[in-house]
């Protein structure tokens, strides 16, 4: 296959070996319901690519949550190793676990590569394996804080593993998700420059700053506790847990409504188990500080994603590109975009935006 680099979704520049780099596993849309068809005379069924034309998850949208690190060769990433990451790994395990279809071996062994999750995991994680059995649904994650250091980092690596298989058969197209009815739908990945996340953080205004939604919605359940519209013994109840919304769910919503409907991040955002941290720290067992910095990075994410979708920018399948170690294709593609931008410019009045 020969060395190949990568691109970043939202610029088109060049990934390079070494580059700090975001990954994200993304799944296709589907229309709302399966479609009714017939050709000559015989009827067929089938789930069309999307119900949707707007947002950036209008034909693909996410599966977990991003994941920094380092690009490495043909298209495989580097998982940086931190609390975050193990985080965000072990909420993707959830969701494969729950959501991925075995996929059978096709007559072409080369490229017909069979995929089952479960297995993978079973077979080739036992370390991982052993932490998911002894999980308690009614806790929140720990990042690992339950395992040794020495555990903690065979689990990650086995969990980076499994990511990397999956991304591995995903690149011969043969994964399947379950969307929200239940229907096989194609799983990809992608790819964002650490660059262009970085780029996109850093013209936010600071009325937009994710530490200041952060601050805004511990302010929030702080409100909360203060009131005692959250008992401790209310909390404690287990009846009471489903009931309760994402933490600083006002201060949340805001958040969503400013920057735009791109809301699936959402449920991944509970994956990671902040309705949990909530209801810790209104018990009085998560400080407010440790729990602020599990929320920067989430909503940082989630700024991030809103600005894709300021720009029009629609997730779509990684794809890989011949070397170009000084971004030869990106800066001619960069080139193009501002020349034939300053020709549309030039050539009428520009649109009022909405």
């Amino acid at each position: 296959m020969g060395s190949h680099f990568s691109q970043c979704f939202a610029t088109r520049q060049t990934i390079a070996p070494g580059d700090k780099c975001y990954a994200i596993a993304i799944t296709q849309q589907s229309t709302y319901d399966t479609v009714s068809l017939s050709r000559r005379g015989e009827a067929f069924s089938a789930d069309g690519i999307s119900h949707s034309a707007i947002w950036p998850n209008a034909y693909w949208t996410t599966v977990g949550n991003l994941l920094e690190g380092r690009y490495r060769i043909n298209g495989d990433i580097d998982i940086l190793e931190n609390d975050e990451n193990f985080r965000r790994l072990f909420a993707f395990t959830e969701l494969m676990l729950e959501n991925a279809f075995v996929t059978a071996e096709g007559e072409n062994t080369t490229h017909d590569l069979p995929f089952d999750f479960s297995s993978y995991v079973r077979n080739s994680c036992p370390v991982l394996q052993a932490y998911l059995d002894k999980q308690d649904r009614n806790s929140p994650r720990d990042a690992g804080a339950s395992l040794s250091k020495e555990d903690k980092a065979k689990v990650f690596k086995e969990m980076a593993a499994a990511w990397t298989h999956t991304d591995d058969v995903a690149f011969k197209h043969r994964v399947f998700y379950a969307d929200y009815k239940g229907r096989p739908r194609p799983l990809q990945f992608t790819l964002l420059h650490g660059k262009t996340y970085d780029a996109l953080l850093a013209v936010v205004s600071d009325e937009h700053a994710p530490t200041l939604y952060a601050d805004k919605a511990l302010d929030h359940l702080d409100e909360k506790k203060a009131s005692g519209t959250y008992p401790p013994d209310m909390v404690a109840d287990p009846e009471f847990r489903g009931m309760l919304a994402w933490i600083g769910p006002h201060a949340f919503e805001s958040v969503t409504r400013q920057l735009g409907e791109f809301g699936d991040i959402r449920f991944n955002e509970r994956r990671l188990g902040f309705e949990e941290f909530g209801i810790q720290y209104l018990m009085g067992k998560i400080s407010r500080t440790r729990l602020r910095k599990l929320m920067v990075p989430v909503f940082q994410d989630r700024v991030v994603l809103g600005m894709l979708e300021r720009y029009e920018i629609k997730l779509q399948p990684k794809s890989i590109r011949y070397k170009d170690n000084k971004n030869h294709i990106g800066k001619a593609y960069a080139d193009m975009v501002a020349n034939v931008s300053e020709v549309v410019c030039k050539s009428r009045k520009r649109a009022a935006r909405y």
